[in-house]
């Protein structure tokens, strides 16, 4: 499979959206949102606001975390419960699973995504999407050394697409885990990048489940000067 060259700010209209604007956090929300079909209900932000707290049931969750961490674990819960509420959902207790992975409310997936200061969430209904996938990361190459580990030997890449392809492989692996329920490695998972600009498809290099589990999966992705975003789903039904 050939890995075509990342797009850039130039070459995808709305991509441009990523620019420094006067007011980015409303054209990053934006962009995020085009990134999911319709049903999907998403929330960014740029930094945690002081008025977001966890719900007591969450707390507990919490123990033991350093600041950081726990500000970061805070921001995304209030990410999602934006998005909920988008989907006229009430609030409700977002739980962490063993594996660090959210316990979403019954008839709810989602997924959230944190990259320093920045968090967003993207939910849906169950009986709508089977499971969704959202990663961000800062804009920038991706170290030689941690390349290595995430880029197949087909999907040779640069720094800078290095970084893509990692975001892109975090989302598919938020979006399938839930389904096929086993870790899936970096190198288990391969990425194509030969569809329409901005998109991407999941191949799977692994006998620990059947291809055929996520031969459903959709993704897209953009590319931005200052955040690297992608985000993919099952629909239900499929």
């Amino acid at each position: 499979m050939h890995v075509g060259t990342t797009p850039s700010l130039m070459q995808t209209a709305d991509m441009n959206q990523l620019r420094p604007t006067p007011d980015p956090n409303a054209r990053l929300q934006a962009v995020l949102e085009n990134l999911f079909p319709v049903g999907v209900g998403l929330s960014y932000s740029a930094r945690c606001p002081a008025a977001a707290s966890l719900l007591p049931d969450e707390q507990i969750h919490t123990q033991g975390m350093i600041d950081n961490r726990r500000i970061e674990f805070t921001h995304g819960r209030y990410c999602a419960r934006q998005a909920m509420r988008k989907l006229g959902v009430p609030p409700a207790p977002i739980h962490k699973l063993h594996d660090r992975s959210p316990a979403w409310p019954a008839g709810i997936t989602g997924s959230i995504a944190h990259t320093g200061e920045h968090a967003a969430a993207a939910v849906a209904r169950t009986r709508e999407f089977v499971s969704l996938g959202l990663d961000l990361e800062h804009a920038g190459p991706l170290e030689a050394e941690t390349a290595e580990l995430i880029v197949r030997p087909n999907e040779a890449a640069d720094g800078a697409h290095a970084k893509l392809l990692f975001s892109i492989k975090e989302s598919i692996y938020k979006c399938i885990h839930p389904v096929v329920q086993t870790y899936v490695d970096f190198q288990e998972m391969e990425v194509d990048l030969s569809g329409p600009p901005g998109t991407f498809r999941a191949i799977p290099h692994t006998h620990n489940f059947d291809a055929a589990t996520i031969a459903g999966l959709q993704g897209r992705y953009r590319v931005g000067e200052r955040l690297v975003a992608s985000a993919c789903w099952i629909r239900a039904g499929r």
